[in-house]
């Protein structure tokens, strides 16, 4: 397994980013802090505390998502001629990694 939480150089690893790319690494910060405090408020404390392979793997989708939506504020994407399409909500990649980890509520 890999340290929890990934430090930015392997973010920028895992993203595939040169060293020149456009995104700043206070974009990657707030990114990292944004994957970090989601699974802090929706997954198990013992989750965090002994974070596993699919954890992390949910935690660098989440990074890799938020940045993406930099480009796209209101929630559409474009595919050339065609209507623009909305960005899901969830993901259900995440979701799978995450669902057996997640915090039970019973209301």
């Amino acid at each position: 397994m890999a340290d929890y939480p990934p430090t930015i150089d392997d973010v920028k690893g895992w993203l595939r980013l040169p060293d020149t790319d456009t995104i700043d690494d206070a974009a990657i910060v707030i990114a990292m802090n944004a994957a970090g405090y989601a699974q802090v408020v929706e997954l198990e404390e013992e989750a965090i505390a002994n974070a596993n392979d699919a954890v992390i793997q949910a935690w660098y989708l989440r990074v890799q998502r938020y940045l993406a939506r930099r480009n796209s504020p209101d929630g559409l994407i474009g595919f050339g001629d065609f209507t623009p399409a909305m960005i899901a909500r969830l993901d259900p990649d995440i979701a799978t990694l995450e669902s057996p980890y997640r915090k039970v509520v019973i209301a």
